[in-house]
């Protein structure tokens, strides 16, 4: 059955169909309401990806990776010297 039309929702209709849908299942219509919204949300959720402050601070300067891994294995070696 269709609720919609020309961008129109016909509640009425809508409420009639849970309403039916919540007698024959034995369940009050707010846990067939929230079961429809949970299973819409997940449905709608965007894909697990970074989280949005990866690379937020990116200084488009290139080499500081090279540069710390160099002064890591130096600060290592003076320790090793020194201990």
């Amino acid at each position: 059955m269709t609720y919609e039309t020309d961008d129109r929702v016909h509640p009425e209709a809508l409420e009639r169909e849970l309403q039916l849908c919540a007698r024959q299942e034995g369940r009050p219509t707010a846990a067939l309401v929230r079961e429809a919204l949970a299973e819409y949300v997940a449905r709608h959720r965007p894909a697990p990806g970074l989280p949005a402050f990866v690379a937020a601070f990116a200084s488009g300067r290139t080499g500081h990776g090279r540069a710390a891994r160099g002064s890591a294995v130096s600060n290592v070696d003076t320790a090793r010297r020194n201990g």
